[in-house]
């Protein structure tokens, strides 16, 4: 299926639906962005839809118009009432966008072919008037079967664009949207972009400045049936669930969390507002092993207690183990893959997928992801411990082996062994396993 990028919210039902029908005919190498937001010149361009496939790349106006429209020299009539013609509207954002393809250096010499097109959402309407103009008026099935086929007068690309083509042009697109950064979000103001394996971003509290935040996105594809939203919609807030379910607990290694809401302006958009937490993961923290032994005993204290008050992390990696700027004592993070008790296990919406390809998850979890327990934690923390002594990542399983032959202390090096050991049986206890880090520090 074709792939969709949402730069931002849809502004009504007309332009969802086109999407959708977009979504559904277009080649499976094709990208749609949907609403994108281009800064020019002392302006910004809002654009409903951009398909980019191997035929070229279509800039599209969404109309969610109905009953009869006619069309005349300057202007539309559309239900007795006369506006501006959006076609000239689309027209010029098209040679926009096609002057900005041809500029960016990357792609340099690849001539794209970019057709500005009205699209009228409802296909129950009456057209009529000068319909010859240079920018072509579809229905919205019309439209998605026209640029399937390249088959919108004044289009020709030759030849047609490869998947990598596809790809960059696309990127170049997205990265010119303007920044959700600079944008007002609830109660907070949005800062610069944080470096994180999710869409985290720096933010203060519009009324107390001093106050920091961490807000972290999560998308939800609106053009999905409403029993795979509700999942997205699990999975976007199960971090503040169990974010929620350990505040009890008091340790300084559980992030705060303040809020969780929609976006009151993108539909497509979830957020989480938590304590803000400034440092480089703890396998990039200039630290000596004893204070690195103990913040990975911090960790696996605070993993004993999360898994008695019900929670099981289930998704453990180097990026979730922070070690503030200000302090020694290690911040756990991103709870977003957690099993919680009490709430269904999230398998589905490629939750799973993600869970079989990290290296840091338990091999019974990655046969199974609903098939996690406190053992399978002591898996993550385990390799995460063996890159954290070792200095550096490590890429698989062979690397892994090679890291951990690195510990020096032999006692040391056979207790990690065990904890990355694939039989759950066989993997020492947690509690056992912050008593152990914690004697090796001293």
């Amino acid at each position: 299926m074709t792939e969709v990028r949402h730069a931002g919210a849809f502004a009504n039902d007309g332009e969802r639906r086109v999407a959708l029908e977009f979504r559904t005919r277009l080649p499976p190498n094709a990208i749609l962005i949907t609403n994108l937001f281009l800064p020019t010149a002392g302006d910004t361009l809002e654009i409903d839809l951009v398909a980019i496939t191997p035929l070229g790349v279509f800039v599209v106006e969404v109309k969610d118009w109905y009953g009869e429209i006619c069309f005349k020299q300057g202007c539309c009539i559309h239900r007795g009432v006369e506006q501006p013609d959006p076609r000239d509207s689309i027209s010029m954002k098209a040679k926009k966008v096609y002057g900005l393809l041809r500029k960016e250096s990357s792609i340099a010499g690849l001539d794209v072919a970019t057709t500005p097109l009205l699209v009228i959402a409802n296909d129950v309407v009456k057209l009529g008037g000068n319909l010859q103009k240079s920018v072509s008026v579809r229905r919205t099935v019309e439209a998605a079967q026209s640029v399937a086929a390249g088959a919108v007068p004044g289009h020709c690309q030759s030849p047609p664009l490869v998947a990598s083509e596809i790809r960059a042009l696309a990127n170049l697109l997205f990265s010119r949207h303007n920044a959700v950064h600079q944008r007002r979000l609830a109660n907070y103001r949005l800062g610069d972009q944080l470096q994180s394996p999710f869409e985290e971003y720096a933010a203060v509290e519009v009324n107390d400045p001093s106050h920091r935040v961490r807000l972290k996105r999560h998308s939800v594809d609106p053009l999905m049936s409403t029993p795979k939203r509700e999942e997205q919609r699990a999975i976007a807030t199960r971090s503040a669930v169990a974010l929620r379910q350990l505040q009890d607990l008091h340790s300084s290694v559980i992030p705060l969390v303040y809020a969780c809401f929609d976006d009151p302006d993108d539909d497509t958009s979830i957020w989480i507002a938590y304590e803000a937490v400034e440092g480089p993961p703890l396998v990039e923290a200039s630290a000596t092993s004893s204070e690195k032994l103990a913040a990975l005993a911090a960790v696996a204290e605070t993993l004993r207690a999360c898994h008695e008050a019900g929670v099981l992390h289930r998704a453990l990696t180097p990026e979730c183990i922070i070690l503030p700027k200000d302090r020694l004592t290690p911040v756990l993070l991103h709870f977003d893959f957690a099993r919680v008790q009490g709430r269904p296990t999230i398998v589905r919406s490629g939750v799973d997928e993600k869970l079989r390809k990290l290296l840091y998850v338990a091999p019974e979890v990655r046969d199974d992801p609903s098939q996690v327990s406190s053992a399978s934690d002591v898996f993550s923390l385990g390799v995460c411990s063996v890159e954290v002594l070792a200095g550096h990542r490590v890429e698989n399983a062979n690397a892994l082996g090679v890291a951990l032959r690195k510990v020096r202390r032999r006692e040391l090096r056979e207790f990690l062994a065990r904890m990355i050991d694939h039989t759950p049986g066989r993997r020492p206890a947690m509690p056992q396993v912050a008593e152990k880090l914690r004697r090796a520090s001293r």
